[in-house]
């Protein structure tokens, strides 16, 4: 009788998540490595560090290695096409992606894409836009890097909880959706050290970006001297 009075959309909703043992648990597979002891296929990650830690080098040596398939600093890759959305500083891409053809000694890049403009993933349309260029491509992209977190986010309070939130689940929806890996760039905080140079601290804004995050790389540029 209990079940009659029920709504419909309990009917519909009530298979949704799924409550599984600890045997199930015990039972499900490893993570595959993108990059073997780093960064797990189908991952949400970050990488931050303040202005000029050279934070779209670092990830566009990345994105370039998968693409490749060239070892990482030393570390296997399981390679595939990338997809690096760039919403600031693309003047200088041109120049980065010859002078890391010619250090690495590679003449051709395996498929490798770029978004000169700023997805904002909190837009619908925006979102729809995206996976249909992707689509359209007729590849399965492996690994989409958002260049950065800020340009993608514009209107947003980085420092609200909820608003970052919103953000990081129309990400992990489109991530689930495409099964692709997605890494976010982003700033940090800076604070003086006492012989007055900058030091990072931890990432800027809600603490709530970084929980969500299955892997973090803090980047911080060695003294030269």
């Amino acid at each position: 009788m209990l079940a009659s009075t029920l709504p419909v959309t309990f009917e519909l909703t009530r298979n949704r998540f799924k409550l599984l043992t600890i045997e199930e648990v015990l039972a499900l597979p490893s993570p595959e490595w993108r990059v073997e002891k780093l960064l797990p296929v189908g991952a949400l990650s970050m990488i931050y560090a303040p202005q000029e830690e050279y934070k779209t080098f670092f990830a566009l040596d990345l994105a370039l290695s998968v693409a490749n398939g060239t070892p990482f600093h030393g570390r296997p890759v399981a390679q595939g096409p990338t997809i690096y959305i760039l919403g600031e500083g693309s003047g200088g891409l041109k120049n980065r992606i010859r002078a890391w053809m010619e250090f690495r000694g590679v003449e051709r890049i395996a498929p490798a894409f770029f978004v000169l403009q700023a997805v904002q993933f909190r837009q619908p349309n925006d979102v729809e836009a995206i996976r249909l260029q992707v689509d359209a491509l007729n590849v399965k992209p492996a690994m989409i890097f958002v260049d950065t977190f800020a340009r993608s986010a514009v209107g947003l309070n980085e420092n609200d909880a909820m608003e970052v939130g919103l953000w990081i689940n129309a990400v992990t929806i489109l991530k689930d959706l495409m099964g692709v890996d997605v890494i976010a760039l982003h700033h940090a905080q800076k604070t003086k050290a006492g012989n007055g140079r900058s030091n990072a601290v931890r990432e800027r804004g809600s603490s709530a970006l970084i929980g969500a995050m299955d892997t973090v790389i803090r980047l911080s540029r060695a003294d030269a001297s």
